[in-house]
């Protein structure tokens, strides 16, 4: 998972490690990604604090619809067994995801953040009645992306994260350029302003919500 909370927002300690999540974007692609067998779960608890990213994507749709669906399917289902977060990858498939989110959570409450959100209003705030996480990116910077800012500004600070998704995606003052965790800051200082409050503010809001994210079950 790209470097997410407010990791270089004032006031926060930066941490020494990079942790990492543990799936497959093969899941994308249609390919089985094995998550029924134990022993892969085992290492992914061993190894990550993350499980993804996994989603759909009918932007590219590089591969069949329905093995997109599988493929997500099974990322829930280990997110749901090892109780690791689940990273949410959703492109111009609101509707899909948001179905699929509905169904699994029916089966069984599982960790999840939505991540690097570009997506509309009812899957944002679907999400947040699942008990999900919204993330965004150096996206909400942008000078043509003001409903975003009004979904990110919309939504309860109990479930809003920022993220880099570096090496992509910095923030528009460095638009262009590789994105780095230094970066973070840009897009915490836009949340803060359509939020109505302080960059220190959003930083103690993400940073602590994000280990909070990381062990909620």
């Amino acid at each position: 998972m790209s470097s997410s909370a407010a990791a270089a927002a004032p006031g926060l300690v930066l941490a020494r490690d990079v942790s990492k999540t543990f799936g497959s974007r093969k899941a994308l692609d249609g390919v089985s990604v094995g998550y029924g067998d134990r022993a892969v779960l085992r290492r992914m608890v061993a190894v990550g604090v993350g499980i993804g990213e996994a989603g759909l994507d009918y932007h590219y749709d590089n591969s069949p619809r329905d093995a997109q669906e599988q493929g997500f399917r099974a990322h829930i289902a280990a997110a749901r067994e090892t109780k690791l977060p689940l990273v949410i990858h959703a492109r111009e498939a609101d509707d899909d995801v948001l179905k699929i989110l509905r169904e699994e959570t029916g089966k069984g409450p599982f960790p999840a953040v939505l991540h690097c959100f570009t997506g509309g209003r009812e899957l944002a705030f679907g999400a947040v009645e699942l008990g999900l996480y919204v993330s965004f990116t150096g996206i909400l910077t942008y000078k043509k992306t003001d409903e975003l800012r009004a979904i990110a500004r919309d939504l309860p600070a109990e479930r809003v994260l920022v993220e880099t998704d570096a090496p992509y995606l910095a923030p528009g003052k460095f638009r262009g350029k590789r994105c780095e965790p230094a970066y973070l800051v840009e897009t915490a200082k836009v949340m803060a302003e359509v939020r109505g409050v302080s960059p220190d503010e959003i930083a103690r809001q993400t940073n602590l919500l994000a280990l909070n994210a990381a062990v909620e079950a």
